[in-house]
């Protein structure tokens, strides 16, 4: 959760293509690729036209598994109830009515080139056990930066304070999340598309990516950190890439 980027893995959905060149020569072409005419071209059956080229998909998850980039996780809680406390030592993050408490998570996209097509985004989370109910929370995008270890309600850094205390934020809500009341120890995963141009801006502009703040609107929403204890809960990004 606090490192940088250990390594990237970059998953291929498809094969690439083969190129086929033809000899002037009349005759067959081993390999079975067909005749060639009289003329000196090759005939329908040895016409063979490349695969498209197809999307790519990169992971982000502390884990390192099935290729996933690891080290990039950041996330902490703000708890308006002890407004200079800071939470980024925890083994989740909530974002809860009572406090009130706000969640911040952000990934390290820097690996990824600038000039990347983002056609897809995706957060799988996983929810912690809520003891007495479930909740739901909206999500934003955080214009300002902050620090895991030291950000608290009132400041985002030491001596650095929000503009809006509990994180500030830009625009309208990009993403909700809503949890049940779930059995002690039960966590439960969840997939919430993410807009695609707030994806884009991040990876086309890497010191724009300040993370996501989960907002409560009711109850309790408890998520498993990059601290979790099994760290195959930890929260994941998945985002696909256009071919190029």
């Amino acid at each position: 959760m606090r490192g940088r980027l250990a390594c990237l893995s970059i998953l291929v959905l498809a094969g690439g293509c083969g190129l086929v060149s033809y000899d002037s020569l009349a005759g067959s072409i081993d390999g079975g690729l067909g005749q060639i005419d009289s003329a000196g071209e090759p005939n329908d059956a040895a016409r063979t036209d490349a695969p498209p080229t197809e999307p790519l998909e990169l992971t982000f998850g502390e884990d390192g598994v099935d290729g996933r980039v690891s080290g990039v996780t950041t996330d902490t809680a703000l708890n308006g109830g002890l407004p200079d406390q800071p939470g980024g030592d925890g083994a989740s993050f909530t974002a809860e009515a009572v406090g009130p408490i706000h969640g911040l998570l952000r990934f390290d996209l820097s690996s990824v080139p600038t000039t990347a097509t983002v056609i897809g985004a995706e957060l799988e989370v996983w929810t912690n056990f809520s003891p007495s109910q479930g909740g739901t929370a909206q999500l934003f995008r955080i214009s300002e930066e902050w620090e895991e270890a030291t950000a608290t309600w009132n400041q985002r850094s030491t001596g650095v304070a929000w503009t809006d205390a509990g994180g500030t934020t830009a625009g309208e809500a990009v993403a909700s999340i809503t949890t049940v009341n779930e059995s002690f120890f039960e966590s439960l995963e969840q997939r919430l598309e993410l807009p695609i141009g707030l994806v884009a801006d991040w990876v086309a502009e890497p010191a724009s990516n300040n993370g996501l703040l989960f907002v409560p609107t009711s109850g309790y929403v408890g998520l498993l950190s990059s601290e979790a204890v099994l760290i195959e809960n930890a929260p994941i990004l998945h985002i696909r890439l256009a071919a190029e």
